[in-house]
């Protein structure tokens, strides 16, 4: 009876086997948080890179489209309506010419507000520096 009480006793583990056996438990969960762990900011640094390639996508639209509106703009500046106009400065402010005095400082004016014989009196007068320039037709609102 001695030999069937040995075989029925179940082995109990030595308390060193206990210890390695918990350890490797301890080291194999620390390794799989850790494997989580970098996972995670692996994705959370995957998700910040996308949200930065968004939203420097989202800048340069941005940025590309008021580009296209200020040389749109510039280009309805450049094509705005022009008239013929007259750049005017007399050399003694006050000298009249053409119905009206012209002072000192440059003045420009409509050649359209002129008949061709004032616009060639100004050009003929010594007194006066005239020039001719494009202006702007001023849209009336």
């Amino acid at each position: 009876m001695a030999t069937k009480k040995n075989a029925t006793k179940t082995a109990q583990p030595n308390p060193a086997q206990k210890a390695e056996a918990e350890k490797a438990a301890a080291d194999k969960l620390a390794a799989e948080q850790a494997e989580a762990d970098k996972a995670r900011a692996e994705k959370e640094a995957a998700e910040k890179a996308a949200e930065q390639a968004e939203a420097d996508k989202a800048r340069a639209e941005k940025e590309a489209a008021e580009k296209l509106a200020a040389k749109e703009e510039e280009a309805a500046k450049d094509s705005a309506e022009k008239e013929a106009g007259l750049s005017v400065r007399s050399k003694t402010a006050g000298f009249r010419r053409a119905g009206r005095a012209w002072p000192a400082e440059e003045t420009i004016v409509r050649a359209a507000d002129f008949t061709e014989a004032q616009i060639e009196a100004l050009h003929d007068e010594p007194e006066l520096f005239v020039s001719e320039v494009e202006i702007d037709v001023e849209s009336e609102a």
